[in-house]
C-alpha cells in the first residue's frame, strides 16, 4: 500500500504480489475492503509507534527534568520533520475514511486507543520519575501531543509553509511549560 495507490489496488494485484491464494485471503478477511482497512491501520500506526519508541528511550534514559526536556526537543525535530508529510497525510486520510465506515472506525478506534494508552503510560512514567508535572492528565497529554502532530499537516499543504525552526521553537516552548511544573525553579 505504501508503494501503490491503495484506491487502485484490486484483489488480483494483491494476490499476485503476495503469492497467497484467494482462499487464504478470505480465510483471514471478510472481504477485500477489510484487508485494505487492516493495511491502512498498520500504516496509520507507524508514525505514532515511531514517536512512542523515541519517547520510551528518552524517559528511560533521562536522569533529570532538564535532560528530559533537551531529549524531547530532539524527538520533536525527528517527529515533526517536514520529510514526514506523507505519514501525516496518511493518518488524516485514514481518519477521514473511518467516518463513513463503521467497521473501519471501530478497528481504527481500537488502534488509536492503543497508541494513546501507550503515550499516556509514558507520560505517567515521566511523572513518576519526576521528569514532568503531575498536574496534567496523562491521556489528555497523549491526545494533545498527537493533535499538534496531526495539526502540522495543515501546514504541509500550504504554499508558504511555516519555517520548521519556528515550529520547533513553538513546540519547545509548549514542552518546557508543560513538563516543568509551574512552581518549579530551574
Amino acid at each position: 500500500m505504501q508503494a501503490e495507490n491503495f484506491e487502485l489496488l484490486n484483489v488480483e494485484h494483491v494476490l499476485e504480489i503476495s503469492g497467497i491464494s484467494r482462499g487464504s485471503l478470505y480465510h483471514h478477511f471478510e472481504d477485500f475492503s477489510e484487508l485494505l482497512e487492516a493495511a491502512e491501520i498498520e500504516i496509520f500506526s507507524i508514525y505514532v509507534d515511531l514517536t512512542i519508541e523515541k519517547i520510551t528511550s528518552v524517559v528511560q534514559a533521562s536522569t533529570s527534568r532538564e535532560v528530559f526536556i533537551e531529549r524531547i526537543k530532539k524527538v520533536t525535530r525527528a517527529t515533526q520533520n517536514p520529510d514526514l508529510t506523507v505519514l501525516r497525510a496518511q493518518r488524516i486520510g485514514a481518519l477521514a475514511r473511518a467516518t463513513g465506515n463503521e467497521r473501519f472506525r471501530k478497528a481504527l478506534g481500537l488502534e488509536q486507543q492503543r497508541l494513546t494508552d501507550s503515550l499516556a503510560d509514558l507520560f505517567r512514567e515521566a511523572q513518576e520519575k519526576e521528569l514532568s508535572a503531575r498536574e496534567y492528565d496523562t491521556h489528555a497529554a497523549a491526545v494533545f501531543i498527537q493533535a499538534y502532530t496531526i495539526g502540522r499537516a495543515i501546514d504541509d499543504i500550504a504554499p508558504h509553509r511555516v519555517d520548521p525552526e519556528a515550529w520547533y521553537t513553538l513546540i519547545d516552548s509548549v514542552v518546557e511549560n508543560f513538563f516543568v511544573p509551574r512552581n518549579a525553579t530551574s
